[in-house]
């Protein structure tokens, strides 16, 4: 497996890849098998097949934005922008 970065992270392939695990935990596939079919770690697999079984499919989803919340609000946003305008 490629652990170099280059650029953004494909969160939309990172999704797709706990679903399918998903899927193949649902048709009685082991965590030793997600691990050897999707070339992920021991861990992942573990931790996706605990999040699978406590809340199904929906669980193994995307969990939001990744990064800290945002400080400003939509009036400090305005304010900037009137400033750079």
């Amino acid at each position: 497996m490629d652990t170099k970065r280059h650029g953004r992270r494909d969160y939309e392939g990172l999704e797709s890849r706990r679903k399918q695990a998903g899927r193949l935990f649902r048709h009685g596939k082991r965590q030793a098998d997600i691990v050897r079919l999707l070339e992920v770690s021991r861990q992942s697999a573990s931790r996706w097949y605990q999040m699978c079984k406590a809340g199904g499919m929906k669980a193994l989803g995307r969990t939001g934005s990744p990064g800290r919340n945002c400080r400003l609000n939509n009036k400090d946003f305005a304010k900037i922008t009137e400033i750079l305008s």
